[in-house]
């Protein structure tokens, strides 16, 4: 019987993977580019022309993600689909990286990484892992940074060259991941304890070349841009009051985010609780240690879910996914040296709570998949794109209004006033226009669209063509066009 169930359970989650991974494969070549893709590309492109993030422009995160946009582009180009891809892989080599973290904290058996693979596969889409987001290097960095550590903790001469080389490592992987956002700060202070956790004992030497190898990038930054420190200090503190102080994105509004499969924060504090518990009961060694690693782990899971209350979006469960997919491994673990009836019950729940958030958003991942013509959709994106560099024909520079920057990247067009996402003033809109450049309004809802109207006709512009969700606009004739 219990060779049928697990012949059983294998097969539904070998469908499932295959299922969510031709959906994943789907959706990457579906997904828009979107406002905050847009507005990363863009600004890699003002690194790539000598401007430094915060001293030249305004930047809310740290900057690695603009570098690594800048120096992706030459390889692979900055279209779609190249953009799309990069991210795919990303996810992918992330979870590689997950499950060779499970397999140093565990053991070789199948069942744990298979679960752990469908899981993490399963979820990416729910959490529009496939859009140009900050969370992905992010993670690729921090896992990398996590399996590096662990090799440390297997290494007992803390004097060694090669122990102190991986620990270097280790945290320049660290440091990597807070350069893509700064929430792989935790990411650095988890690298320097693993080490200790994983022998039992205090290790200070790895913990500080760890460090060292975390601050090599940051600093080096500081180093030769000293003038970009004080208005990056300056614009973190106004991240933290917008995070913090938006009444839609109050702490009690938590309803999006709990539609949004609260297991992925749940699962981490549940093994946190577990594991902190095994470490009080009788046991070898080598259980303590495990408990060790993986309540630290999943700790730094759990606190990583808590940005999703302040700013409930889906991607930000991004981060704390695989240390959910981690939790949930060790969580089945216990449950099979209870009992293999125990394993089925947890795992048969976790297939559960990835299964039913995926049919409940169905109908969304469907508009996408059939590119209806919906706000945000891609072929509408495309479409507008396409009315865009029609209209703006040889001009290297566009106005667009007003929160749709992704369109300077379909269109290959520079911006006039460097401000592409956040909503400019009167006056810096009547200032762009002075700039005689075409000019363009997006209608995406939200904004209003017949104010951005008055300020054109108000600096002479007159509507050249209105298409469903676009229009655009000429410049008065006494204005060259540069």
């Amino acid at each position: 019987m219990r060779r049928g169930f697990n012949l059983a359970l294998g097969m539904a989650l070998t469908g499932l993977a295959v299922w969510t991974l031709y959906r994943v494969l789907q959706l990457a070549m579906t997904t828009e580019l979107g406002p905050d893709g847009g507005y990363f590309v863009v600004r890699s492109w003002q690194v790539r022309d000598g401007e430094i993030p915060y001293r030249d422009f305004y930047w809310w995160h740290t900057p690695g993600i603009l570098y690594l946009l800048r120096y992706s582009a030459s390889l692979f180009g900055e279209n779609h689909a190249s953009l799309a891809w990069q991210v795919l892989i990303q996810q992918l080599a992330t979870l590689i990286l997950l499950l060779a973290v499970m397999r140093r904290l565990f053991d070789s058996s199948l069942r744990p990484l298979a679960l752990g693979a469908t899981v993490f596969l399963a979820s990416v889409p729910i959490f529009e892992g496939l859009a140009l987001m900050l969370e992905p290097p992010m993670n690729l960095f921090g896992w990398l940074a996590l399996w590096l550590a662990l090799g440390v903790g297997q290494r007992a001469n803390d004097h060694d060259r090669r122990t102190w080389a991986l620990a270097f490592a280790a945290g320049l992987a660290a440091g990597l991941s807070f350069w893509m956002k700064q929430q792989g700060a935790l990411f650095v202070l988890l690298v320097a304890v693993l080490p200790s956790l994983a022998s039992g004992r205090q290790r200070l030497r790895p913990a500080l070349v760890s460090a060292l190898g975390a601050a090599l990038i940051p600093l080096s930054f500081v180093a030769v841009h000293p003038d970009a420190v004080v208005p990056a200090w300056h614009m973190f503190g106004d991240l933290t009051r917008y995070a913090t102080g938006q009444d839609k994105y109050a702490v009690g509004d938590t309803s999006y985010w709990i539609r949004r499969a609260p297991w992925v924060g749940i699962l981490p504090l549940l093994a946190a609780v577990a594991a902190t518990v095994r470490l009080f009961l009788p046991g070898d060694p080598v259980e303590r240690r495990r408990a060790r690693l993986v309540a630290a782990c999943a700790a730094t899971g759990a606190v990583l879910t808590l940005p999703c209350f302040f700013q409930p979006y889906a991607h930000y469960l991004l981060v704390p996914l695989p240390f959910a997919v981690l939790a949930l491994a060790f969580l089945v673990r216990l449950g099979s040296r209870a009992g293999w009836r125990w394993a089925a019950v947890t795992a048969c729940a976790s297939a559960a709570a990835v299964v039913i958030p995926s049919w409940r958003m169905a109908n969304d991942f469907e508009r996408i998949l059939l590119h209806d013509l919906r706000p945000g959709g891609l072929r509408e994106e495309r479409r507008i794109a396409a009315f865009i560099a029609r209209h703006a024909g040889s001009a290297p520079r566009v106005y667009i209004a007003p929160n749709v920057p992704q369109y300077y990247v379909h269109t290959g067009k520079m911006g006039v006033d460097g401000d592409y996402i956040y909503l400019p003033d009167d006056a810096r809109v009547r200032a762009s226009l002075t700039s005689g450049v075409p000019a363009f309004i997006v209608n995406r809802g939200g904004a209003s669209i017949a104010h951005y109207e008055s300020l054109f006709h108000a600096a002479g512009y007159t509507l050249t063509d209105r298409r469903p969700r676009v229009s655009a606009w000429k410049p008065p004739a006494r204005i060259p066009i540069r």
